[in-house]
């Protein structure tokens, strides 16, 4: 079993974030190849896709940024580390 964590935000890509963008991505596509080569081998393959959290980029960002993603959440809140832990 092989599981990869990446981030939904890989998906919407922003200015500046084309490294990041791509690295995302491209787990889920190695992901999906890991699957299908070697699954008849009983080797699985996921990606975790976590949500916003007030964390690394998401905290570098301007606050109107930060406003318009927190409000594409039905929830309109961040991720917490601690629902994910316990």
């Amino acid at each position: 079993m092989i599981i990869f964590f990446s981030s939904t935000m890989g998906d919407k890509g922003d200015l500046g974030t084309s490294s990041y963008t791509s690295s995302k991505l491209s787990l889920l596509g190695l992901s999906r190849m890991i699957a299908l080569e070697y699954g008849t081998f009983n080797i699985t393959s996921n990606v975790i896709r976590l949500g916003i959290f007030k964390t690394g980029l998401f905290s570098k960002l301007k606050k109107k940024k930060q406003l318009e993603l927190i409000n594409m959440i039905p929830s309109k809140k961040t991720g917490d580390f601690d629902n994910i832990l316990s």
